[in-house]
């Protein structure tokens, strides 16, 4: 898989102090999704961007990644924070309790950055400093307003060199599951603020955000991640007739 299925699964993770999964939970016979994303994320060297599908509850509880490629045929995000692999041609679903972890994602948001553009950031490697701020611009996307935050890597001698936008709506669902590899939001949020890591951290803004949803990310002029709709869709998962497989890590 090329594309992002955001940069969690791709870049380098940090424990946060979310609870250990429930190793019993049960698999319901059926999952009830309410909404709806369409998102094309990544920009591969043939520039063919890829189609991801994301299903969410209201509450927060589940949430679902379908990807275009067929790499799975769903993955689902657990209430009891497990994450469980769909597979339609063999008829298994794959139970994985994974530690609970978030991307770094200053690191992650520079490289999506320098990805766009096709090459590296200007930079002076010997004062190199990334920060994000909130801008205060907000833009229609999909139906609902999305506010901006701007990442900027600067130096000493040069000041500003270069910038990489990304975009967060206030949507009627909790997508926080697809940010933390089904963790969820820990409950003391100060931890989290207070952690110098999690300062310019692009997948921490939604933790810290409630619904919070990601939906573009722009630099040079290109947009490595584009929401195409959000929609109040129900969808419905039958699990029944699928053997269930457990990989606990």
């Amino acid at each position: 898989m090329q594309y992002l299925l955001f940069v969690l699964l791709l870049f380098p993770v940090t424990h946060i102090g979310f609870a250990d999964p429930q190793q019993d939970e049960t698999i319901p016979a059926t999952l009830t999704f309410d909404w709806q994303v369409i998102q094309l994320t990544g920009v591969d060297d043939d520039e063919k961007p890829h189609e991801v599908t994301y299903y969410f509850t209201t509450s927060g509880d589940y949430a679902a990644i379908k990807p275009q490629d067929k790499s799975f045929s769903l993955m689902v995000y657990s209430k009891g924070g497990s994450t469980w692999m769909f597979d339609d041609k063999t008829r298994t679903i794959r139970v994985m309790n994974m530690p609970k972890v978030v991307g770094q994602g200053a690191l992650a948001g520079k490289q999506i950055a320098e990805h766009i553009n096709k090459g590296p950031l200007k930079k002076d490697v010997a004062d190199e400093h990334l920060s994000m701020h909130k801008t205060g611009r907000t833009r229609e996307i999909a139906g609902y307003t999305a506010d901006e935050y701007e990442m900027t890597n600067t130096t000493k001698s040069s000041g500003k060199t270069g910038t990489a936008s990304f975009w967060y709506a206030k949507v009627p669902f909790d997508p926080v599951k697809i940010y933390t590899m089904g963790a969820g939001r820990p409950a003391d949020l100060d931890k989290l603020r207070n952690d110098p890591k999690m300062k310019n951290n692009i997948t921490a803004i939604p933790v810290l955000n409630t619904n919070y949803l990601w939906v573009e990310t722009e630099a040079g002029g290109k947009k490595g991640l584009q929401t195409l709709s959000i929609k109040n869709n129900p969808v419905r998962v039958t699990t029944t007739g699928y053997t269930i497989k457990t990989f606990n890590h």
